[in-house]
């Protein structure tokens, strides 16, 4: 069941490039925020499939290896935040 985004904090682009660090991963898939930091060395593709994303919007590297999956479903234990260029 996706979660629900309203009440989840927003967060910046400067925040979201702090988590770009094994150990410390973060990364936006379709505007949300999500810490991979636990799951990248389980990663099937491997961990540094994830970290070319990390601290930064990774959408296009994961719809091009994930298009078919429900990423709001799939990522909904690593929900962060939600990315807002604005701050």
């Amino acid at each position: 069941k996706p979660v629900p985004t309203a009440s989840l904090p927003r967060l910046s682009q400067a925040e979201i490039r702090k988590h770009d660090q094994p150990g410390d991963v973060w990364m936006v898939v379709h505007g949300v925020v999500y810490d991979c930091s636990s799951w990248a060395r389980f990663h099937p593709g491997g961990d540094a499939t994830i970290m070319e994303a990390a601290g930064r919007d990774g959408t296009a590297l994961f719809d091009l290896y994930h298009r078919w999956v429900a990423v709001d479903v799939m990522l909904a234990p690593f929900i962060k935040g939600i990315y807002d260029p604005r701050l």
